[in-house]
Order: C-alpha cells, then structure tokens, then sequence
C-alpha cells in the first residue's frame, strides 16, 4: 500500500514545489485530477495549493516537507535537482520482472542522495523506507523513517509512516521467530547464567554533543574497507600467532585494566567441540536482542559481533560457551569492549555512532576495529551475518568521552 501511495504522490509533491512560486499552475495541474490527496488522504484542493492561496507571500510559504519558494537561479537549479532524483527514484519501485530487487536496491541509492541534496525534504526518507520495505528490510525502513521523523519532528506524514514501518518490523520479527520454533533452529537460551540471554542492557553512559556532519553510509563503507584490507593483508601474513600471546605480552598499565579471569593466555583449540549443524552458515541480518537470545553461552551456536560484523566461534566454547572466559562476549556485540580497551561485561552489548567522533579519535578506533575484525576472520572465518543495529548506525548516539587504552585477548 505504501509503495501505491508513493507513486500517487510524485506529482503532489511536485506541485508542492510549483505551488510556492506559481498558485495558479499547481492548482490546475491537481485540482479536478485528485479527488483526494494523496498525501493527507483529505477530499478536494490540494492542501499545498491551499497554502498558497493564504496571505504568506510564496517565498514564506512552509510545507510538510520544510522546502522553501527558490531564491536564485543556483537554488532552483537544486530544487530541480532533488525532483530529479526524486522522480528517478519513484521510477525505480514501479520496475518490475527479473531486475525488479536491484530496482528497489537502486531506488534506495536515489532517495539517500535525495536525502543527501534535502535533508528536510520528507520525501526522500518516506520513499527510502518503501525502498527498504520492498527488500524485506523493515528495521532499516523503520530506522529511515525514524531520522526523518528526528529531522522533521512536526511532519505528520513521517509520523504515520513510522508507525506502520515499525509494524511492519514488528511482524516480521515476530513471523521470522515464530518460523525459527516451528524448526527449532536455533534453541532459544535463557539460562541465567548467561548474561547474553537477558533482555535488559546495561546503562549506557551519557553521549557526547555532536552537531557535525553525518558521514553517508558509503563514507563509512569506504573507511572501513581502505583499513580493513591494510589489517587483511598483515593478518594473513601473522597467521595465528596471536594464539600463542599471554599475560606477559601486556604492559604493567594495560595489565590492571584486564578484568576477565582466565583469559588473555594462550588457550589451545579443544579436541572435542560439539560443532551444531548450522556451524557458519550464513543468517543475513539480525537484531541484537535475537543474537542475545539465540546464540548466549547457554546455546549451541555461539555468535558475537564486531562493528556490526557477526562471527560464528561456535568452535571455541572454552573460551565463549558457559563457564569460559569470555562466555559473556556471547551473543553479544563487543565493539564498546574494544574501543574502550575495557573488557568487562558492562561494556558489550553498547551501540554508538563512532563515526560521530573527531577524524583524529575515528582513525584510532577503526584501526582498532579493524585490526580485530582481521584477527576474527584468521581465527573464526569471514562473518556470517550482520546486526541491524549497525545496518542504521548513523541513527546510534554519539559515543560518551573517555580515555585510550587497549585490550587484547
């Protein structure tokens, strides 16, 4: 329905551009067309037309989507600009047959840089959020909607959509877990011994302000992938020689900030793992609070994530599985743990927008996420999954202050 809805309204939305320089044309070009609008879903005029109409002069006229009358010649360039991209990205979700997924994919490109050119203009996260819902991404649809709703607090549109995204995400959810205990793959864990399976987080310290630019998600695609290679190609020549680190390779400083007891010492590979059915097969993307229930120290298959990366370590249950070391690192994302350099329970399963730090601090921290990514891709294999949370990190908090320090397992 969302997708009908955003085709009928590319021609509203355009006359709402035409209608704050030019009452008379947006008028004949929707009224007598539209028995209801297909925006506000009112019978009769175009509310874009009736703004017009009022005493505000066209270039004080303020619409849902927060666009203003252009002012020059550079500004109406731009304005054309957006409705290109916008009309090229509603063009996208009518195609069908064979490339109708890549379609969706490439609609969602238009509306980023619709976004990207107008990020107060409602259409672009409203026509992303289709995009995404077309690609059975519903927590990504949802999360768009979100930082348009964040955006634009006062656009009663973004605000029904965000309703019915987070709906549509709520009954996926639920379809996908119902279908997951009709298998009965994986097990749900809820041993208390595992703080993996326990729903609530811990309190997470307050964020820092940030007012910067937030960076696309190509930007942060790029970042990572230029590091990622760097560590790829040293960890490929170190083999897994970390294994044989310990205790004694810390400095007196890092080693009181170690907190796991037995761990951080060489651990051989055990002879006799229970390896599940399901070991490193792929699981596409999956919530946190999923990861937590289904792949906690208690369960069978053991999962944790790095930046968003999930890796299968269902082959290490001495050092993950109930009782180990590291068992809380189970289902849980570790990515806090290692930026922080502290390994304690109270710092996995936190979720901030590192890209919302300084380009100095970002560096720093990427290193080291990558450098550990790289490690877990020698040591464990390439990632099996990702966690949704980190498929919208722009929309995560900025990460609170604190001091570099490094952990090491």
């Amino acid at each position: 329905m969302a997708k009908d809805m955003l085709q009928k309204w590319l021609s509203c939305a355009a006359c709402q551009r035409r209608a704050v320089v030019a009452a008379v044309a947006t008028k004949e070009a929707i009224v007598g067309k539209t028995a209801v609008c297909p925006i506000s879903g009112l019978s009769g005029d175009c509310p874009f037309s009736e703004a017009t109409s009022s005493s505000k002069s066209p270039a004080s006229v303020d619409v849902q989507s927060k666009s203003f009358a252009p002012a020059d010649e550079a500004e109406r360039e731009k304005v054309d600009r957006v409705e290109k991209v916008l009309k090229r990205g509603s063009e996208l979700l009518r195609e069908t047959g064979a490339d109708g997924e890549k379609s969706f994919i490439y609609a969602e490109v238009s509306y980023d840089k619709a976004i990207e050119l107008a990020p107060l203009d409602w259409r672009g996260y409203y026509g992303k959020a289709v995009a995404l819902q077309q690609q059975g991404k519903y927590f990504k649809a949802f999360q768009a909607v979100r930082r348009g709703c964040e955006r634009l607090p006062e656009s009663k549109i973004l605000k029904e959509m965000e309703e019915s995204t987070r709906e549509a995400y709520r009954q996926a959810k639920a379809g996908a877990a119902e279908k997951l205990l009709v298998q009965q793959v994986p097990t749900p864990c809820s041993s208390d011994a595992c703080p993996g399976a326990v729903a609530t987080l811990p309190s997470a310290p307050v964020s820092r302000p940030f007012s910067g630019r937030i960076a696309t998600k190509d930007e942060r695609d790029d970042k990572k992938e230029m590091m990622l290679s760097i560590f790829r190609e040293q960890w490929e020549r170190i083999g897994k020689a970390k294994e044989t680190m310990g205790y004694n390779d810390y400095n007196k400083e890092q080693q009181l900030g170690l907190k796991i007891t037995g761990g951080h010492q060489p651990m051989p590979r055990p002879k006799d793992a229970v390896i599940p059915k399901d070991f490193r097969k792929p699981i596409g993307v999956i919530s946190a609070e999923d990861m937590r229930q289904y792949h906690n120290c208690d369960c069978e298959r053991l999962l944790l994530s790095i930046h968003g990366d999930i890796f299968d370590v269902s082959d290490r249950p001495d050092k993950y599985g109930k009782g180990a070391p590291y068992y809380y690192f189970s289902g849980r994302d570790i990515t806090w743990g290692l930026v922080t350099g502290d390994d304690s329970e109270e710092r996995v399963g936190m979720f901030f927008d590192i890209f919302k730090m300084d380009e100095e601090e970002l560096n720093k921290k990427m290193q080291t996420l990558c450098s550990w990514t790289g490690f877990y891709e020698v040591e464990y294999g390439k990632r099996v999954g990702r966690l949704a949370e980190f498929e919208a990190e722009q929309d995560l908090p900025a990460p609170p202050e604190h001091k570099d320090e490094c952990v090491v397992q």
